[in-house]
C-alpha cells in the first residue's frame, strides 16, 4: 500500500499544523526574496488563509536536577577514553551558557569573554564581524550565579569562549559545533533533549520562579512580549501584585 507523510495511506493529504507550518516556510522564504531584491512585488502567501488549530500548553522542560545532570554529565565526558579536551570542555561550557543563561546554539558557538562584565554579572551578547544577533539587536543577560563560577574556572581575557572545532577549509554552519558531543552528554545522564530546549527550560524556569515576563523577554532576546508569553501559563503561584488596585 503506497503511504505518505508520516506512514499515511495514499490521498489522506497532510494534517492542518503540517500545511500551516509549510505556509510559514513559505512565506518566509518569499520575504527573504524580497529582503535580496530578487521580488519586487507582495509576498503572495500572506493573504493565505490559515486553518485554526487549538494551542496546546507545553509543559515540557528540564528542571534544576536535569541541568545539573547534564552538567555533571559533561564534566564525566572529558573523562571518556579519546575524547579531546576541547571537545569536553565546549560542550560543558555550551550547555552552561544555554541552560543558565538562554543563549541560542549560534550565540554559545560565537560567544566571547570580551560579552563577560564580571563586575556587574552582565552577559552582553553582541553582534560581532563574524556574528549577528537573530534580530540584528544586542542584548544584556544578568547571569546566574552558577553560570558565573562556572565561566570563572575558565576565564580568558579575550576571544571566543568555545574553542574552533573546525580543520582545514571544511564548510560548518557554526565555528565550534558540538553536536554529537552534546548527544553524547545526554546518553551519559539518560537525558533526551537539544540545544534549544535548553534555552525553552531556561525560559521556563525563571516563568515559574516568578521573573518579569518583559525582564525574560529582554533577556531571550524577543523583539516583542508577545513571543514570550508562550511562558505565562507556567507562572502558577499566586502573585501579590493582584491586591495591588
Amino acid at each position: 500500500m503506497l503511504r505518505q507523510g508520516k506512514r499515511k495511506r495514499k490521498g489522506v493529504g497532510l494534517n492542518p499544523v503540517s500545511i500551516n507550518n509549510g505556509l510559514k516556510t513559505l512565506q518566509s522564504i518569499w520575504n527573504h526574496a524580497i529582503r535580496l531584491g530578487l521580488y519586487t512585488g507582495e509576498n503572495p502567501v500572506t493573504g493565505v488563509e490559515r486553518f485554526r488549530t487549538p494551542k496546546r500548553l507545553d509543559q515540557s522542560f528540564l528542571d534544576k536536577e536535569k541541568v545539573d545532570a547534564l552538567l555533571d554529565a559533561a564534566l564525566r565526558y572529558g573523562d571518556v577514553k579519546y575524547v579531546k579536551r576541547a571537545e569536553a570542555r565546549n560542550v560543558y561550557l555550551a550547555i552552561a551558557l544555554m541552560a543558565l543563561a538562554g543563549l541560542r546554539k549560534g550565540e554559545t558557538c560565537y560567544s566571547r569573554w570580551d560579552w563577560i562584565d564580571w563586575p556587574h554579572r552582565l552577559l552582553i551578547v553582541r553582534n560581532e564581524e563574524d556574528f549577528m544577533t537573530k534580530n540584528r539587536k544586542p542584548r544584556i543577560i544578568s547571569m546566574h550565579s552558577q553560570l558565573m563560577d562556572i565561566l570563572a574556572a575558565y576565564r580568558q581575557e579575550g576571544g571566543h569562549i568555545l574553542e574552533s572545532t573546525r580543520t582545514g577549509e571544511e564548510k560548518a554552519e557554526y565555528r565550534a559545533d558540538f553536536k554529537k558531543a552534546f548527544q553524547q552528554v545526554c546518553a551519559l545522564a539518560d537525558i533526551e533533549t537539544t540545544p534549544h530546549q535548553l534555552r525553552h527550560s531556561f525560559a521556563t524556569r525563571h516563568a515559574i520562579a516568578g521573573t518579569s515576563l518583559h525582564v525574560l523577554a529582554g533577556w531571550l532576546g524577543h523583539s516583542t512580549t508577545w513571543v514570550t508569553q508562550r511562558y505565562a501559563h507556567f507562572q502558577t503561584t499566586y502573585n501579590t501584585a493582584a491586591d495591588n488596585i
